[in-house]
């Protein structure tokens, strides 16, 4: 079994290498682009090479991401037998009495998701700030690439990487373990959105920076989802403290 996750791993790594090789080289070759035509006078390419480092920045982030998540993939251990997890196996159609709270309509669940995103994406529009929607993309462990105007200055633009939940109100908020790394890593740019019952007119997101440090003696970990639960009073708790922050 040891030879066998080598092996595997082996596998998935030199494909990782070639995939990630080839997307860098051509992110360094829109940065560079963009650079060669800022030095020689476009002042309006500023924003798109801001954007285009930054997305460099991430492939880079998610290249150590994925390739050192391959050492743990590449360990077997022998030890004792312990409980994961408990699955209920039902016939096509059928829906317990009680069913468990973790047992959703998949299409529901992906139109309130849906409404979420489009909510959040209005209402950073409306504050002025410039929202990319990265939701299809594998492995940034967020939704939605915020940023802010640019400074007089300096021409700097903030920016905030938002993971957006639609959720009926009162509804605990998961996030996977992706998710909840993501959030630890990146600290005060990170956001949880939460949107409380999206479908609804006039659903406004409940923002909260940093989510992983401002809910985390909240956070249970999830066996079943492999993920990490907050109560709703928990998540409007923290937006409130969050609103005397400056950001």
């Amino acid at each position: 079994m040891q030879a066998e996750r080598h092996h595997y791993a082996q596998v998935v790594r030199e494909y990782l290498e070639k995939s990630f090789q080839a997307r860098i080289y051509a992110a360094e070759h829109r940065v560079m682009g963009l650079r060669a035509r800022e030095i020689v006078g476009e002042k309006d390419v500023a924003l798109a090479r801001q954007q285009a480092e930054r997305d460099l920045e991430d492939l880079h982030r998610a290249r150590r991401d994925r390739l050192a998540g391959l050492e743990r993939l590449a360990i077997a251990r022998s030890g004792p037998v312990r409980h994961l997890a408990s699955v209920w196996i039902l016939p096509a159609g059928q829906v317990p009495e009680v069913a468990p709270t973790w047992l959703e309509d998949a299409e529901i669940v992906g139109r309130i998701e849906l409404a979420a995103m489009r909510v959040v994406m209005d209402y950073e529009r409306q504050r002025g700030w410039e929202p990319f929607d990265i939701s299809d993309q594998r492995g940034p462990g967020f939704d939605i690439r915020s940023l802010g105007p640019a400074d007089p200055a300096s021409g700097h633009r903030r920016v905030r990487r938002i993971e957006v939940k639609g959720r009926a109100r009162g509804q605990p908020v998961r996030l996977t373990v992706n998710e909840w790394l993501k959030a630890r890593q990146l600290g005060e740019t990170y956001w949880l959105y939460v949107v409380w019952d999206p479908v609804e007119p006039g659903a406004e997101p409940v923002c909260v920076p940093d989510p992983a440090h401002t809910l985390e003696h909240t956070a249970r970990e999830v066996r079943v989802l492999s993920g990490y639960e907050v109560p709703a009073e928990a998540v409007e708790r923290a937006a409130g403290f969050s609103s005397n922050r400056a950001f």
